[in-house]
């Protein structure tokens, strides 16, 4: 059963929403209380909302609460949804991407727009990422330990888009603008160098080189061809 766990300081301001949730075939579980003990700490609860696919941060949870809960849940598996107001900006998601936060229900969103989102993140949780080459022998992973691999969004784009160009190295200017549509600047230059960095890390967790992601001094970067047949077939899970 797909399990979501909806946290809110209030269940009634939050039943519409659970309502349609479950129209979308999930289980749903709308808390208080699970909200409160996580904010004492209580690691036993911490526990059970890990053990939920998705949690989901009502509006009723102010912003400098949320954030003291994503550090509470940084070492969960959890995907965390913040169901908010407006729409964010890139770079406001971009902040709360880099605090822990998986995706964004925002006010005005359609039901299609809802259920490819959750389906997304239920695909995260459920699948294992594998491997199909002719040639596994040479990647030596150990896939039943380390196989899952959690992005975020501007992780995956990175990766999307070396992905797309693998036979080219990307410069940083034209990866700036893939990503963040924006040209580059001091700011950008230093997000694109953590960026890579967070996500090479990633990858060498699960058993690449460190040239998994190779770069080209004084011009960009490149993944390398293990990296491409790797993420061929993980690129539809993660």
């Amino acid at each position: 059963m797909k399990q979501i766990l909806v946290l809110t300081k209030n269940v009634l301001v939050d039943q519409e929403f659970q309502n349609e949730l479950q129209n979308l075939n999930y289980e749903v579980f709308c808390s208080s209380y699970l909200f409160y003990q996580l904010f004492a700490g209580n690691l036993d609860v911490i526990k059970v909302i890990s053990s939920y696919s998705i949690v989901i941060f009502s509006e009723t949870i102010a912003d400098v609460d949320l954030k003291i809960y994503l550090e509470k849940l940084k070492n969960s598996t959890v995907s965390i949804v913040r169901k908010g107001g407006a729409k964010l900006t890139n770079e406001e998601l971009e902040k709360w991407n880099l605090l822990g936060l998986h995706s964004f229900f925002y006010d005005g969103m359609t039901k299609m727009e809802i259920r490819e989102q959750l389906s997304t993140l239920m695909m995260k949780q459920n699948n294992v990422v594998g491997v199909n080459t002719k040639d596994e022998a040479t990647i030596k992973k150990d896939f039943s330990k380390l196989s899952r691999v959690r992005l975020s969004m501007l992780e995956r784009r990175l990766l999307e888009t070396l992905y797309q160009h693998s036979n080219e190295s990307l410069s940083r200017k034209e990866l700036c603008k893939y990503i963040w549509d924006e040209h580059m600047g001091t700011s950008r230059s230093v997000h694109l160098s953590n960026l890579v960095g967070k996500v090479r890390k990633k990858l060498i967790k699960i058993g690449f080189s460190e040239q998994c992601i190779r770069t080209d001094w004084g011009y960009g970067y490149q993944i390398s061809d293990e990296v491409y047949q790797w993420y061929a077939e993980a690129r539809k899970i993660i």
